[in-house]
């Protein structure tokens, strides 16, 4: 009897899951040798991509990272360190520096103001996860058009604060992923922060985190990073850059006579 021939079957061909396309920004303040950065995977201890040659001040740089699988299974997989040596970060003291984390053409990180480092760990899970809420008070002084402020969530984009007016009173509310380690920047244009009866207060996930109406001591910019992966638990990590109240105008006071509203 004739044997019919046997066709083989290939082997099935396993998809590579679609990579994303990284960048880095990278803007230098006044002092750009002290900024320096890492790009990593920590969950196969990969260091992709490093720096911390900077020599030109006040310069744009964009550095491409390749191209990489996001698995949102994979929590935490990603790191990017930013540091800066002398422990002022890259804004606002000395020049308007910042850096930008760019996915797929999307700003998924951003920052400047820090002390010696901010590290920034992805994904973080999908942005349909459980969310908690955040809530700020704000109680302005006589000059709340210097008061603002930007969220910076662990996962999505930044938000910014409306525009505020004096002696008033403020709650805003927003959801956040309850994964994640988020941080809220306060700040003030004039570097004295908010005077006392204002002040400032938030609340996540059940935690407040300041008394709203002790003022809050001068600051230009001050970060709070709070979350419940932070650390492991709820925690606040304030950084405040430039204590110094610049000159120029008088002191403020909270009366009719002082400083220029």
């Amino acid at each position: 009897p004739t044997i019919a021939p046997v066709t083989p079957t290939a082997a099935p061909v396993t998809p590579n899951p679609a990579c994303s396309e990284m960048q880095l920004v990278v803007s230098t303040d006044n002092y750009p040798g002290e900024t320096s950065w890492k790009f990593e995977d920590t969950l196969n201890s990969v260091v992709f991509h490093e720096k911390s040659d900077y020599s030109i001040k006040n310069e744009y740089y964009v550095h491409e990272l390749g191209c990489h699988v996001v698995d949102k299974t994979k929590f935490d997989q990603y790191k990017l360190t930013v540091k800066d040596s002398y422990g002022d970060g890259i804004c606002c003291s000395y020049g308007l520096g910042f850096y930008k984390l760019i996915v797929d053409g999307a700003i998924l990180k951003e920052g400047g103001v820090f002390n010696s480092e901010d590290i920034f760990r992805f994904p973080k899970g999908s942005t349909s996860g459980p969310t908690s809420e955040l809530s700020i008070k704000i109680k302005t002084d006589s000059w709340g058009y210097e008061v603002s402020y930007e969220i910076q969530p662990s996962y999505g984009s930044k938000i910014d604060s409306p525009v505020f007016e004096s002696l008033t009173d403020y709650t805003a509310k927003y959801n956040l992923p309850t994964e994640g380690c988020h941080t809220l920047i306060m700040k003030d244009t004039y570097g004295d922060g908010i005077v006392a009866p204002g002040g400032y207060s938030y609340t996540f996930m059940g935690t407040t985190f300041n008394n709203i109406g002790d003022g809050t001591g001068s600051y230009v910019s001050r970060a709070h990073t709070f979350g419940a992966n932070c650390a492991g638990t709820i925690e606040e990590v304030v950084k405040t850059l430039n204590e110094n109240k610049p000159t120029g105008r008088p002191p403020k006071n909270n009366g009719n006579g002082g400083g220029n509203g």
